[in-house]
C-alpha cells in the first residue's frame, strides 16, 4: 500500500489496514449465525471506545451509513474494561482485531 499524499509540510501514506471485528461473549445469540450484518446491531447494547479515539469514527460511520442506532451505547475509554464486560456477556462491541489477537490464540 503506498498510497502518499504529498503537501508541503508533511507526507504520510498506509502502511498496513487494519481489520475492525465485533466481539462477543459465547454465549450470545449472534454466534448461532452464519453471517452479521450492521443492522443486527440495531437490537443490541453496545460499547464503544469514547470519542478520541483513533478507529471510534470508523465505527460511528459504518452505523450511521447504515441507520442504526444500536439499543444502547456506553462508551468506555479502556480497552480491556471493554473486553472484561464482553466477556462477562453484558455487551458486545467493535474493535480492532489486533486489540483481541491475545484472547484469539488462546481458544484458536
Amino acid at each position: 500500500m503506498n498510497d502518499w499524499d504529498f503537501s508541503e509540510e508533511v507526507k504520510f501514506g498506509s502502511i498496513q489496514e487494519e481489520s475492525i471485528v465485533v466481539v462477543i461473549a459465547p454465549d450470545h445469540p449472534f454466534c448461532r449465525y452464519s453471517a452479521l450484518g450492521i443492522q443486527d446491531f440495531q437490537t443490541e447494547n453496545l460499547i464503544i471506545t469514547q470519542e478520541n479515539c483513533t478507529y471510534r469514527a470508523m465505527i460511528d460511520e459504518l452505523l450511521q451509513e447504515a441507520g442504526v442506532q444500536p439499543h444502547s451505547l456506553i462508551e468506555i475509554n479502556n480497552i480491556q474494561a471493554i473486553k472484561q464486560l464482553v466477556m462477562s456477556g453484558l455487551r458486545i462491541t467493535v474493535l480492532p482485531r489486533v486489540s483481541v489477537e491475545y484472547e484469539l490464540r488462546k481458544i484458536c
